[in-house]
């Protein structure tokens, strides 16, 4: 008899266990209603609880690992000498087609006011589908200086018959062209004419345009 209320005392335990619990969910209950009551009176606070929930997501999430790409290393500078350019010779330098002496790239030449300059560089510009792509492995000195887009002629044009303020313009595209890229040479009509021959008309020279700042005299 003495043992009974020492055997009946933990299952006494237990069930004041179970009533705490239940009586601890309902207080819960209760409490969640009352909040979720609170919520519907206003519709604003349900706009308010989302934000608070996003901010704490926003701090509490794990910030996710971006993989930059890698750019591409600069090339090195060519040590490629200056040479005399035909019309012919300059078509292979549209940016369509690879070069020997550009490490096997395709090298975008264009010439202007008689010099023939590299503008690989500015491919956005003068690179196949860019703005001025019609220039590239071309005599673009008429074009320019008059402003004008479309494909030039593949037949020799000394730009002689340029007014004075097309020529200006040329040669202002020129001194451009001349600060930015690198000079490969100069445009000739024929290798078979020496250099001075009258019926060699150059479109200009590139050391003279360099230091003068001016067109080819005739």
């Amino acid at each position: 008899q003495h043992c009974q209320p020492l055997l009946r005392r933990p299952h006494s335990l237990i069930v004041a266990s179970w009533t705490v619990e239940a009586m601890s969910f309902e207080a819960i209950v209760v409490e969640m209603n009352g909040i979720v009551d609170g919520l519907n009176e206003n519709p604003i606070n349900w706009v308010l609880l989302l934000g608070i929930a996003y901010l704490v997501w926003v701090l509490l999430a794990p910030t996710p690992q971006v993989d930059f790409p890698i750019p591409e290393s600069e090339p090195e500078p060519l040590n490629i000498p200056q040479r005399d350019f035909t019309m012919e010779d300059l078509k292979q330098y549209n940016g369509e087609t690879p070069i020997d002496e550009h490490n096997g790239r395709k090298a975008i030449y264009l010439a202007c006011n008689g010099v023939v300059f590299d503008v690989t560089s500015g491919r956005d510009f003068y690179g196949p589908g860019g703005p001025y792509a019609a220039f590239a492995g071309r005599n673009a000195s008429r074009g320019l200086a008059t402003m004008s887009l479309a494909p030039p002629s593949d037949e020799w044009d000394d730009v002689a018959d340029l007014g004075d303020v097309e020529r200006d313009v040329m040669l202002e595209w020129a001194s451009k062209f001349s600060s930015k890229y690198p000079v490969r040479g100069r445009l000739v009509r024929s290798h078979d004419v020496a250099e001075g021959n009258a019926d060699a008309k150059t479109a200009g020279n590139a050391d003279g345009m360099r230091k003068r700042g001016a067109g080819p005299k005739d």
